[in-house]
């Protein structure tokens, strides 16, 4: 059997080191190119063929790019590696039908409503779904609307970018005066810190004596539940996990079997399926008042795909299987009870990086 090809874009990025994870030593069925934006990220030398691209933001030099690399390399599958490849691979799948059908998302307008918390919100509150409350601090009535969500949860609240991801530019206000300078800024939303625990306000409470060097907030825990959509939008599966988080990285992982949890995946995935979602879907939540409330939905696989492979829910097999008919077969390791994440030494080769660096392109040999 030929090889089919896989592209990894941003496979520099947490998810695309997760999905080369999971995969493994499974390669002999599997051509695997990735897209990156910079030479020295050890990623690159996991392909076997990895491509030097213009930033995302550079829209036309990078479109250009892309079409040369996909007529090029003509893959069976394009996996995106960061939020932001999402809305760019399926607007331009809007205008090429061919290449809409190697993606692993829903249409242009349905992904831009995932990358949104508050488009997501109203989306689930629209479909009767569970969603965390949220709030566009730009709104005009903001005071009244805030002041609405702290008499029902109290502090603190979470400012959080519109369109964030990965934890990034969260902030925890806990007081008035703070949440007042956030009303009217662009781009921002109010969700509230649901179940915060007494040591995270005692954590909060501690800066009043000045700010630590190195602090990362407790007790922030998620449970995440991960569906998978085939090509005809049917559920190929749903797995739950409990995540200890540290700095916005989840640290400690185990299965969450808890009906709920998976109840909610199916929830959302048959209501996306209906709507064209293909692919997998990343739904985070807070356990709270007896019930799972979701804040976030990625559209994509993510940094703990290979995680969730490791305790034994094989997401890209399963994915891989589906979209291309090839099964990339079992694993060699029994699934594990629980995992400890933790950060890896990689040695990069200074030639490598220059030949990519030189010819925009490098081949892995042997």
């Amino acid at each position: 059997m030929s090889k089919k090809t896989i592209l990894i874009t941003s496979v520099g990025s947490q998810v695309g080191e997760g999905i080369i994870r999971s995969i493994g030593t499974r390669r002999d069925l599997l051509k695997i190119v990735g897209l990156n934006s910079t030479a020295e990220n050890p990623n690159n030398f996991q392909c076997d063929t990895t491509y030097l691209v213009p930033e995302l933001s550079n829209n036309k030099a990078f479109e250009q790019k892309f079409a040369e690399i996909m007529s090029q390399e003509r893959p069976s599958l394009v996996l995106s590696g960061r939020d932001d490849d999402v809305i760019m691979l399926s607007k331009l799948g809007r205008d090429d039908p061919e290449l809409k059908q190697l993606l692993l998302s829903g249409s242009y307008d349905l992904c831009k409503t995932i990358r949104s918390k508050l488009d997501t919100y109203r989306y689930a509150y629209s479909n009767d779904l569970p969603f965390c409350f949220t709030i566009d601090v730009s709104d005009e009535d903001i005071e009244t609307q805030a002041a609405e969500l702290i008499n029902s949860h109290g502090w603190p609240v979470l400012i959080k970018p519109r369109e964030g991801y990965g934890a990034q530019d969260i902030w925890i206000v806990s007081d008035w005066v703070t949440l007042k300078k956030w009303f009217a800024k662009k781009d921002f939303v109010l969700q509230p810190f649901l179940s915060a625990s007494t040591s995270l306000k005692s954590w909060l409470s501690s800066f009043q004596k000045g700010i630590p060097l190195h602090s990362s907030a407790p007790d922030t825990v998620q449970d995440v539940v991960q569906a998978v959509l085939g090509p005809d939008s049917s559920l190929l599966g749903v797995f739950g996990m409990h995540t200890q988080m540290k700095s916005g990285r989840s640290w400690r992982v185990t299965p969450n079997n808890n009906e709920k949890l998976l109840a909610l995946g199916r929830r959302f995935a048959e209501t996306l399926g209906r709507d064209g979602w293909r692919g997998p879907l990343n739904i985070q939540t807070r356990y709270h008042d007896g019930k799972y409330i979701p804040f976030e939905i990625n559209g994509r696989f993510n940094g703990t795909t290979s995680a969730r492979t490791e305790l034994g829910f094989d997401e890209i097999r399963l994915s891989i299987l589906a979209f291309l008919n090839v099964d990339l077969g079992d694993r060699d390791n029994i699934p594990a009870d629980y995992l400890h994440r933790r950060s890896n030494d990689y040695a990069v080769s200074q030639g490598k990086i220059s030949e990519l660096e030189l010819n925009g392109v490098w081949h892995m040999r042997g």
